[in-house]
């Protein structure tokens, strides 16, 4: 028996305000297209803009749904004598033998204080919490269903979800089968962290060969801003500019790398970090273009 949220509800978790931003960078994407048109700016360029929107726009929808499929699969289940527990930062292992449980109050002692780590939204909470009562508790709970507190492991378990209120039935019956159940030891995979790793140096060299290719054909003042309109601006100096994608994705490498370190076995959060780290790779290479096409078409500037 058991509960794990699946991936069409890891994503009504967060509803559709993860897809909001994509969606508003489309509409604008389009609406600068037509905007364009109808005006006629024989200098502008306008597909260039519109493409880069859209890409910008598909890249965050994209970014929206690893978000929310990063809770898929969490949730807990009673198997042989093991409740297994997964709050998506983290799995927990408590054999039915040594499982204690009461029912608890979610107002009370046991409210959620403060998230630690995890996920906190409406009505789906899962992760490492600080309880009203000082305690930390791993966490699962989604809708709105009685909350069972769970002792017998190192921290204490807060579960919540349909099915619950037949666990401590379920438990004692485990017990009583599975005295001695097997703890299977299967070794922590650490695939995401090296994953985060990996595309941390790969991007960060590919932003620097990136800027050492445009180094020597970019003018001494490089474009940082492109309109609406397809206009430049925001003019910096070129080793200023050319730093920008390496510091960018050095931090973003840095970040990912730390989100891993909460959950090195997942590859879900670390794919989020690197859709982003392409849009900024795919925006700074096309902004240096741009640069270059307007060089070539203003010879005086």
């Amino acid at each position: 028996m058991g509960f794990h949220l699946t991936l069409w509800d890891a994503i009504r978790v967060l509803g559709i305000a993860v897809f909001i931003p994509g969606l508003l960078v489309w509409v604008v994407a389009l609406a600068s297209y037509f905007f364009l048109r109808r005006q006629d700016h024989k200098k502008s360029r306008p597909a260039g803009v519109t493409s880069m929107l859209l890409v910008i726009g598909l890249a965050t929808l994209f970014f929206g749904f690893f978000l929310g499929a990063s809770n898929a699969g969490t949730g807990w289940s009673l198997n042989h004598g093991m409740l297994s527990v997964n709050t998506g930062f983290g799995s927990i292992e408590v054999p039915a033998v040594k499982a204690r449980t009461r029912w608890v109050l979610p107002s009370g002692a046991y409210g959620l204080a403060v998230r630690v780590d995890g996920t906190s939204t409406g009505d789906f909470q899962a992760g490492h919490f600080r309880l009203n009562n000082g305690q930390s508790a791993s966490v699962f709970e989604w809708g709105h269903y009685p909350v069972l507190a769970v002792y017998g492991s190192r921290n204490l378990i807060l579960l919540s979800s349909p099915g619950i209120s037949e666990l401590p039935a379920a438990l004692k019956i485990e017990a009583i089968q599975f005295p001695h159940p097997h703890v299977a030891n299967v070794p922590s995979s650490d695939v995401g962290l090296y994953f985060s790793i990996f595309v941390g140096i790969i991007v960060v060299a590919l932003q620097i060969a990136m800027s050492r290719y445009f180094a020597p054909r970019l003018p001494e003042k490089v474009a940082t801003q492109v309109g609406l309109t397809g206009t430049l601006g925001g003019y910096a100096p070129k080793t200023l500019a050319l730093g920008l994608g390496p510091s960018f994705a050095t931090l973003l490498g840095v970040v990912t790398i730390m989100v891993s370190l909460g959950t090195p076995s997942s590859l879900t959060l670390p794919l989020s970090f690197v859709v982003i780290q392409s849009i900024l790779l795919f925006a700074f290479w096309w902004l240096f273009r741009m640069n270059l096409s307007a060089m070539k078409s203003s010879p005086s500037r």
